[in-house]
């Protein structure tokens, strides 16, 4: 928002406008289906089913980027969409902009989510937190570069969040790279159909999820 407002009123007016839609359209919708594999994943941990654990956030993370596909219609099409609700051109323009340049977000927040659910099950909120610190640290130095250096304006914040965030993926990645969850035997015996059982439940948890998720939004 500090660089936000040093851009002028309708900037701040349009690009406020664009988050909005994103919360919307996007990010909410991350967080009511990843709470789905959060519940799997407890359980999973719980019963030492680390297979079942390390599947069920592979499986989130496929199920949030085939989310994103109708997501980014919605994207492409925001100042349309918003210009056909009545907003003003001005700022339909600007978030237009915005969500155009944040398309690869949907990407860095389909891996993102999964991984936070994969640390928090876990009960490892010390090192995400630190990871999440410094990663903050780099997005202000990046959104000074793009913004006030470059003057890349509204292009500027929407690609400074998009790769902060891919750094924040990366930092996650390279930190459980190599580590070990389990014994890969503990699964022996479990059966095709078990597995097929298993992605029904995690969809059905996901979409309830979500459900409660907007519930608790509206209210």
């Amino acid at each position: 928002m500090h660089f936000l407002g040093g851009l002028g009123s309708s900037t701040l007016a349009g690009c406020s406008l664009a988050l909005a839609s994103a919360n919307i359209t996007a990010y909410a919708l991350f967080s009511g289906l990843t709470g789905g594999a959060e519940t799997i994943c407890s359980q999973a941990i719980g019963a030492k089913r680390y297979n079942l654990f390390r599947a069920t956030i592979w499986r989130g993370m496929i199920l949030l980027l085939f989310t994103s596909f109708p997501v980014l219609f919605i994207w492409l099409n925001i100042e349309r969409i918003l210009t056909m609700l009545k907003q003003d051109m001005e700022l339909a323009s600007i978030a237009g902009t915005f969500l155009l340049y944040s398309v690869p977000d949907l990407v860095a927040q389909s891996l993102l989510h999964p991984l936070k659910a994969y640390l928090k099950t876990q009960s490892k909120t010390r090192p995400l937190s630190i990871l999440t610190g410094v990663t903050s640290i780099l997005h202000f130095l990046i959104m000074y570069l793009f913004v006030s250096y470059f003057k890349f304006e509204v292009k500027g914040i929407a690609v400074s969040s998009v790769l902060s965030n891919f750094i924040l993926v990366a930092f996650l990645f390279t930190f459980l790279k190599g580590k070990k969850l389990g014994s890969d035997d503990e699964e022996e015996g479990v059966t095709e159909e078990s597995y097929e059982d298993r992605l029904l439940l995690q969809w059905d948890l996901s979409f309830k999820s979500l459900l409660l998720f907007t519930f608790s939004l509206i209210r």
